[in-house]
């Protein structure tokens, strides 16, 4: 299965900028001229939000002037953090053409096109050249692509030597029965494709990438809820009425499966820094 079937559900339905601009104008707020931070309710398409990006790129030293690739970036939002907070320069891949399109509109408005090229393509066959960048990132991408064993050898052909990988994403937990459906990522089984701490850590090392933080569970969690609560002034919630359910099908309901599953041990987080030899 390709990323784009296991995300189909993700690809039909209406244009997406609509219903962004009209809450942002509902809200008081410019829409030629976006804040990217009034985003951030939107824009942080997994756990813990912005806090959790933070941690991730704060983990990772994410520095000013690095050649950065988001992959499965969706609608854009991380990336839209690292151009405009980190001063990196920002390439995306999202195999979602409604994604790719509404990021590229955001990105303009933001006033951050120049700093971020969007890039419409799959995790395992990433459409970029050997060793051009400093840092891969991927958030919430895992559970949907089949061949990790691709996806993690592609991340490290592309990063230069020395470079990194940094990682927060949903895994198998110890729990493996009943599996609630729909979650955010998946409507059926043949579309999730979860996999356990072990499995995952031992995919990456065979694909040629050494973990140098390796943090799951509770310690995943924890990480990611220590720039919230050390008042880092990068974590914003964003503005109210501008928030996910503008985009995810079904919004209600796959919030409510994914705490049953959270609950049931049914998954658990990782947040890890890869290192490429």
């Amino acid at each position: 299965m390709s990323d784009t079937q296991a995300q189909a559900y993700y690809a039909d339905g209406g244009e997406l900028l609509a219903p962004v601009l009209g809450a942002l104008q509902a809200a008081g707020r410019p829409t030629q001229a976006i804040d990217s931070d009034d985003l951030a309710g939107l824009d942080e398409f997994h756990g813990r939000g912005r806090s959790a990006t933070i941690a991730l790129l704060r983990k990772a030293g994410l520095q000013a002037g690095e050649r950065v690739l988001d992959v499965g970036a969706g609608i854009g939002g991380p990336a839209r953090v690292m151009a405009r907070h980190f001063g990196a320069e920002i390439c995306t891949v999202d195999p979602t053409a409604r994604f790719v399109e509404l990021a590229l509109e955001l990105n303009r408005r933001c006033g951050l096109d120049d700093a971020i090229t969007v890039t419409r393509g799959e995790a395992a066959a990433l459409p970029f050249g050997d060793g051009g960048f400093d840092l891969v990132v991927t958030q919430a991408v895992w559970a949907s692509v089949a061949d990790k064993g691709a996806m993690l050898a592609e991340a490290r052909r592309v990063l230069r030597p020395g470079g990194r990988m940094a990682v927060f994403e949903i895994l198998a937990g110890p729990a493996v029965d009943d599996f609630a459906y729909p979650v955010p990522w998946a409507d059926i089984p043949e579309q999730n494709h979860l996999v356990t701490a072990e499995a995952a850590r031992r995919l990456a090392v065979d694909a040629g990438l050494e973990p140098r933080e390796w943090l799951t569970g509770v310690d995943a969690l924890t990480a990611t809820l220590a720039p919230d609560q050390a008042g880092d002034p990068l974590v914003v919630g964003g503005i109210e009425g501008v928030g996910l359910d503008l985009l995810m099908p079904e919004y209600e309901t796959r919030m409510g499966t994914l705490g049953q599953n959270i609950m049931g041990g049914r998954i658990e987080l990782l947040l890890a820094i890869l290192g490429r030899a």
